[in-house]
């Protein structure tokens, strides 16, 4: 059974007359009752009751245009969905992030307008490690990922979005309050508060220690940033923060 022998159907059972049915269809009438024929064949039963110059649809002919009625806007559905889906207003966008989006100028700006100038668009915005990423990009899973750290792979394009800087977070009684640099070595035996709230922050702090030769001694890892706040507060060790810039 083929689609366009339902469509054939579809409009024979409609005019009920081959000639007409032919000319609507742009197709010979030849053409139109061989494939009618072939379809009651395939069904073992007749679908219309054929008079000298009309037919019309029986029993058999109703049950099968109630299905195909069905059949037939399920496909103009399918149609228009696609359509609207490779003319980018229909459909799943999926976007994973190392980061949280909500920082100035950061791409939730751009999410935003997108979203609300396609509302039959659904967002879907995923959390994860970078070492997740390659894997569901080349798997076509997301469609494009956010990450501090680079992917290098031929098939996978790469843009910059944004530049950062990081800095730390110490008690103002500290020996290190005041400074506007410090040495990564100068940090080697300070107890580290680590908010993994952001896992882009939290690996690039152990990338940073293990290029300068040592192991992070963490002593506090949570997403609560008041509670990390108030222990550096009180001298229980120090904790990195970043300030990112959109635009590079």
């Amino acid at each position: 059974m083929e689609l366009s022998q339902l469509k054939y159907f579809q409009k024979l059972s409609r005019l009920e007359h081959f000639t007409r049915a032919a000319e609507e269809l742009h197709i010979s009438q030849p053409s139109l009752s061989k494939s009618i024929a072939n379809l009651e064949g395939e069904l073992g039963v007749q679908l219309f009751d054929r008079y000298n110059r009309s037919v019309h649809l029986n029993g058999y002919g109703k049950a099968l245009l109630a299905h195909v009625d069905k059949i037939m806007e399920e496909v103009d559905e399918a149609h228009a969905e696609l359509r609207d889906m490779k003319a980018g207003s229909r459909g799943n966008l999926t976007v994973a992030s190392t980061f949280y989006l909500d920082f100035p100028g950061g791409p939730t700006d751009f999410i935003r307008k997108f979203l609300f100038n396609n509302p039959e668009i659904s967002l879907h915005v995923y959390y994860m490690e970078s070492s997740s990423m390659e894997t569901l990009l080349q798997e076509r899973k997301i469609a494009f990922a956010m990450t501090t750290d680079s992917i290098e792979n031929p098939d996978i394009i790469s843009e910059e979005l944004f530049s950062y800087r990081m800095g730390i977070v110490v008690c103002k009684d500290d020996a290190l309050a005041g400074r506007k640099s410090v040495s990564m070595a100068e940090l080697r035996d300070y107890p580290f508060l680590s908010n993994n709230s952001s896992p882009d922050l939290h690996d690039s702090i152990y990338d940073i220690c293990t290029k300068a030769g040592f192991r992070p001694k963490v002593k506090i890892e949570c997403d609560n940033g008041d509670l990390i706040g108030e222990a550096v507060s009180r001298g229980m060790g120090i904790s990195f923060v970043t300030e990112r810039r959109a635009g590079g």
